[in-house]
C-alpha cells in the first residue's frame, strides 16, 4: 500500500495559476439588478417631498420593482439580504427659473436615510435646471424596500422632465461579499 505525502503551504496570490477544471466559489453574481427611468413629466410641489414616480423599467433580474401609483419601489427578493449599491439621478427643472435648492432622497422602509442636494447660495436663484444624485452602499434585509423622492425649494415650474436621456435614473445592485 502507498503512503502519499500531503505538505501544506501558503498560496502565493502574485503567481499565475492555470486551471482545467471547474472553479466554483471563486465569486458571485451583482445581483439583482434593477434600473428604473421616467418616461412621462412629473410635477413637483414646492417645498414638499415627493415621491418620484420611475415608471420605465430598463431591467430587473429579480421582479423586485413595484411599478405603481404610490409605490414605486424596490423591494429586496427572498434569499438575497446583503448590501447594495443604490444610486438616483434627478434633473429638476423649474420652467419659471426660480428655483433655490433641489434634494434627491433615498427612503428605505419609508423613511429618509440618505440624500443629496444642490444649493446655489444665491439671492437671485436664476437657474432653470439642475441634477440632484445620490448614492449610498446599504445594508438591506429580506423585505426592506427602497424609493426615492424629490424636493426643490422656491420653485414655482417645479418637475421632473420626461426625457429620452439618461436624466432620471434609479439603479440597485446586490454587491459581492
Amino acid at each position: 500500500m502507498a503512503i502519499d505525502k500531503i505538505q501544506s503551504e501558503s498560496i502565493n496570490l502574485a503567481d499565475t495559476f492555470a486551471f482545467t477544471g471547474t472553479v466554483t466559489g471563486a465569486s458571485g453574481a451583482n445581483t439583482p439588478i434593477f434600473k428604473a427611468q421616467i418616461n412621462s413629466t412629473q410635477s413637483l410641489s414646492n417645498n414638499t417631498t415627493t415621491l418620484v414616480a420611475f415608471n420605465n423599467v430598463i431591467t430587473d433580474t429579480a421582479s423586485a420593482y413595484t411599478n405603481s401609483a404610490g409605490n414605486y419601489k424596490f423591494t429586496v427578493p427572498s434569499g438575497q439580504a446583503g448590501k447594495y449599491h443604490v444610486y438616483a439621478r434627478l434633473l429638476h427643472r423649474d420652467t419659471n427659473n426660480n428655483m433655490y435648492q433641489t434634494n434627491t432622497y433615498i427612503y428605505k422602509n419609508g423613511v429618509e436615510f440618505a440624500y443629496g442636494t444642490f444649493n446655489t447660495n444665491s439671492s437671485s436663484r436664476v437657474f432653470r435646471e439642475r441634477a440632484g444624485e445620490v448614492e449610498e452602499i446599504i445594508t438591506l434585509s429580506e423585505g426592506d424596500y427602497i424609493q426615492i423622492y424629490a424636493y426643490q425649494v422656491n420653485g414655482s415650474g417645479n418637475q421632473l422632465e420626461s426625457t429620452t436621456k439618461s436624466g432620471h435614473t434609479f439603479n440597485i445592485f446586490k454587491l459581492i461579499e
